[in-house]
């Protein structure tokens, strides 16, 4: 190690290691990983390295000497980061085949996954992980390469002046994409062309450079500062290197004499220049006609990314079905022990594209993950694993000849999580289809990765040590309270914060073991708050009394009235409060809080302002008399952002959490989209009607699509007759005509757009703001609103 990076070592001289890790909750092979201690804002690797030790890692990167068990050793290092990456750039000299880097504003990501794709119908494809493309993301996936591949596709991403040229130095790319520009991560730069500048720093070391000449910003750029390294594409511009000619879904472009003619999925829109990066690659990298025909039609559908949906028999399934690489398996593997619902846990396996069947060792790799992860089952198709079979050592394994041999003798699956995992041509999807429990077209899809965005965004305000309670009741603003408490368990927040005590019990059978405040309890629930370890608010002096006369060991959470009038005690009744508290130990106070009734708006500035004061007075009065402090909690999710002075102990994230900013200053993300598609389109005549009422009369031919959302869903009959609207195709279309309990119309004359296509009810445009606005309403209600019945699929 110390030929690579600067540093020095104690403890045993020479450890061997495979694998790399910075984050010890997903280490699954001990003794062979090295456990790199990074310090953050709000946690320290290095606190973790005494259990580690004791799970059997034994070797440390570190920022300073932490005492070690016997036979371990430790590199320690001024900047562990900047050792993980000087480990990586090393790791990446010693392999020649050629190397992709991909960067761009958007779309870095699935132009990564359809190349991989696309290119893997040649050659073995080692690719970044999910979308890891930042300082720490890009070490990590180049560790991933090894002598087995033949290519890797890595991707870049940067947020401000001066990171790429590490990311440049560490992944060292032959060929370069730059995929377009736009605002994304804009606060970091002065200008959109110091932004292209910064971006392609990438490209120091290609050989060819991709971009679509149509950016002209990007092609300027690259062609002024690469020259003839540059290779351009377009669909319109005689002047790039490849000119593409499309026509009904076929495409005809010419490079180098050879003429290639291919079907694609995709004739318009942001997929077809997705596809198109991919295909320039494809064609520098000599794929001939049928190799890319065959690539392409193994592209997965965007919908078919790592998700999490409702399965048969309150199973929950994580479809992974278009892709099976080690490294994608690890990921998937990860995440589905992120969700603690419940302790059964199978996985339906293809063979991995990476993987020769007589690759032993690689498959010995795959049962140490499942072991790693604590699989109970495995379901296993191809040749791959029918000869290695012997390799596995779980509970129980079954083999099938194909696809169809195992959907025709799918065993029964009950209470269980299941991964679905598999290569493209092996057609997962039906199996993921026969297990879905939900098949309404109409799908909020909840975004777990911007969920822990939100969730960073927030923490990063606030002083070390200061705790996070998030809230999770009504559903979790209608997200899905058990898949987004172990999410937020997992990223260990403090506390969690629900209404009721069924959504408390509810969490606790789910696997939730963090502390668990219920807001609106009485003594009809105070067994179930005992049997199920959840901590109750208590408001009032008759309640309180009831608790004392229980004799139950129970954490408390003392609610004040400092001028919200809901429910809390009041100033006057801190005598008697005090002297119940002095008089019965077993009563624990976990925490005293209050609430801020208009923390966002600027007009009652002072008045919370006097709420912080009269709580402050109040807080002193109660904790003189106590033996032992508890949590001071005041400020939401707004107060968190313009109340700094009054986080104390912890602050209560809500709807913040979900995306939405009551203050309109946080760079937060939305983590929820509602959307649907165009059941049907038709022709309205001249001077008919169209739903219920008779509410909308066409005063010209009018086209109307019908998608399948109503009321019954959430999408409120306030959203009739034009005063809501959806995306289409990057298009604003308003409704027509009053809104159904099922069924919505919409206005789509003179719009491109055709059945089957995808509308957006909300998200990042139309956004929950909007909906709120144009129904007269707020945001909260917009979320919470979304019907049951409405299918959840939930996504890395």
């Amino acid at each position: 190690m110390s030929k690579i990076a600067e540093g020095s070592t104690i403890g045993v001289a020479d450890i061997d290691f495979e694998y790399v890790s910075t984050d010890s909750r997903t280490i699954s092979n001990p003794g062979s990983t090295l456990f790199v201690a990074k310090k953050g804002p709000q946690f320290d690797g290095h606190s973790f390295i005494p259990d580690l030790m004791k799970r059997g890692v034994r070797l440390f990167v570190t920022e300073r000497k932490v005492e070690l068990s016997e036979g371990c050793s430790q590199f320690i290092t001024g900047d562990s980061l900047a050792t993980l990456q000087s480990l990586a750039a090393h790791h990446r000299s010693l392999h020649d085949y050629p190397v992709i880097g991909i960067t761009g504003s958007y779309a870095k990501t699935i132009v990564k996954e359809w190349s991989s794709v696309l290119l893997g119908s040649k050659y073995r494809v080692v690719k970044t992980p999910a979308s890891h493309n930042s300082k720490l993301g890009v070490p990590l996936s180049i560790l991933e390469m090894t002598s087995q591949h033949e290519l890797g596709v890595f991707e870049a991403g940067i947020s401000q002046v001066d990171e790429m040229g590490v990311l440049a130095d560490i992944i060292k790319p032959q060929i370069g994409v730059f995929t377009n520009i736009g605002s994304a991560h804009a606060a970091g730069f002065d200008s959109l062309s110091q932004k292209i500048e910064e971006k392609a720093k990438l490209f120091e070391s290609c050989q060819q450079v991709v971009c679509c000449h149509d950016h002209s910003l990007i092609a300027q750029h690259l062609l002024a500062k690469y020259k003839h390294k540059v290779i351009t594409w377009s669909l319109s511009d005689p002047q790039a290197d490849l000119l593409f000619t499309l026509s009904n879904k076929c495409l005809t472009f010419t490079w180098r004499a050879v003429q290639h003619q291919l079907n694609l999925p995709y004739n318009h829109g942001v997929e077809l220049e997705n596809l198109c990066h991919a295909i320039s690659l494809a064609v520098l990298l000599g794929l001939s006609s049928s190799e890319m025909q065959s690539g392409i039609g193994l592209l997965p559908n965007l919908e078919m990314r790592l998700q999490m949906v409702d399965g048969i028999n309150d199973c929950y399934i994580l479809d992974d079905a278009y892709t099976n690489d080690l490294s994608g398996l690890e990921v998937a593997l990860q995440k589905l022990s992120e969700q603690k619902q419940y302790d059964k846990r199978s996985v339906i396996l293809s063979d991995l594209s990476d993987l020769d069947q007589d690759n032993v060792e690689g498959y010995r790799r795959v049962n140490d993950l499942l072991k790693a992860h604590a699989i109970d089952r495995m379901l296993a198709v191809g040749e791959g694993f029918k000869k290695n079979r012997e390799l596995f050592e779980l509970p129980e394994v079954l083999y099938y000849a194909s696809t169809d041999a195992l959907r025709s003798s799918l065993p029964p699956f009950s209470k269980e999580m299941v991964l679905i995992k598999g290569a493209r041509t092996f057609q997962f999807e039906w199996i993921v289809q026969d297990m879905e429990a939900r098949r309404h077209r109409t799908q909020l899809r909840v975004s777990f990765t911007n969920l822990v965005h939100n969730i960073n965004v927030y923490r990063n305000l606030l002083q070390p040590g200061t705790r996070l309670m998030v809230m999770v009741k009504a559903f979790a603003y209608g997200g899905g309270s058990a898949e987004i408490a172990n999410i937020l368990q997992y990223n260990n927040v403090d506390y969690l914060g629900v209404a009721y005590v069924d959504e408390g019990v509810a969490l606790r059978e789910s696997g939730i073991e963090l502390p668990i405040m219920v807001m609106n309890t009485d003594e009809r629930d105070l067994s179930l708050c005992s049997a199920y370890n959840l901590e109750p608010e208590v408001y009032s002096l008759s309640y309180l009394k009831q608790l004392a006369s229980r004799n139950m060991k129970l954490a408390l959470h003392l609610k004040l009235e400092t001028g919200m009038n809901r429910l809390g005690f009041l100033q006057a009744d801190l005598m008697e409060l005090k002297s119940i508290l002095a008089t019965h130990e077993h009563l624990q106070v976990a925490s005293i809080f209050s609430h801020l009734a208009s923390s966002e708006n600027e007009a009652d500035d002072n008045f919370t302002r006097d709420q912080a004061a009269r709580y402050l007075h109040m807080c002193q009065e109660l904790t003189s008399a106590m033996p032992q402090k508890p949590l001071l909690h005041l400020v939401n999710s707004a107060g968190i952002v313009k109340w700094s002075d009054y986080h104390f102990d912890m602050v209560r994230l809500g709807i913040g959490a979900a995306g939405f900013d009551p203050t309109d200053q946080l760079p937060l993300k939305p983590i929820s989209q509602l959307i649907t598609q165009i059941t049907q389109i038709k022709l309205v005549k001249k001077g008919d009607s169209v739903g219920y009422g008779r509410a909308f009369l066409a005063k010209k031919d009018t086209m109307i699509a019908v998608i399948p959302i109503g009321y019954a869903d959430g999408f409120l009959r306030a959203f009739g007759n034009g005063k809501a609207h959806v995306m289409v195709n990057d298009q604003l279309v308003g409704t027509a005509g009053n809104i159904c309990m099922d069924m919505t119309m919409l206005d789509v004359t003179e719009r491109k757009v055709k059945e089957g296509d995808q509308v957006i009810i909300f998200g990042e445009r139309p956004s929950i703001a909007d909906l709120a606005e144009w129904s007269n309403t707020i945001p909260y209600e917009v979320l919470t609103n979304v019907g049951q019945r409405v299918k959840r699929v939930y996504s890395w």
